[in-house]
């Protein structure tokens, strides 16, 4: 089953290195969403090792975002740094629920929900602004 792929063209920035990892991304939240569907079959294991991968993956791909808006003084820096923190929060907060052992697997509706809205607003909004920038472009063509 495929959430995201279709998105794809939409989310294209034209900074091959940032759209290659934003596909890694979201391929692997595709791979994230059947082993949430299928958790209660096979168990919840696929689920944390999908969500380590997020949480490393993204930290990667935050750090090589941040370093080209630092590298091209990217006004929007520190807000856009910001939202990168609160994601990872967010990612470290579902981690340790899904490590009580009360954890419904039901509840990770929530987390899907809230994984893929955040990756795509994101990128359509916060990357796609900064992308214009890195680009040579006004930071408010992007907005």
């Amino acid at each position: 089953m495929s959430y995201v792929v279709d998105w794809m063209k939409d989310l294209a920035m034209g900074i091959p290195s940032i759209d290659a990892q934003h596909r890694e991304l979201l391929e692997r939240f595709d791979r994230f969403l059947d082993a949430c569907a299928q958790a209660e079959a096979r168990g919840i294991e696929e689920v944390h090792r999908l969500l380590e991968f997020l949480a490393s993956y993204g930290d990667e791909h935050f750090a090589h975002e941040e370093k080209l808006m630092e590298e091209r003084g990217y006004p929007l820096l520190e807000a856009h740094r910001e939202k990168h923190q609160f994601f990872r929060a967010q990612l470290a907060g579902l981690r340790a629920f899904l490590d009580e052992p009360r954890s419904a697997i039901a509840s990770l509706i929530h987390t899907r929900k809230f994984v893929l809205a955040w990756l795509v607003n994101h990128i359509k909004t916060d990357d796609q602004r900064m992308g214009e920038f890195l680009k040579g472009g006004d930071v408010a063509r992007g907005a």
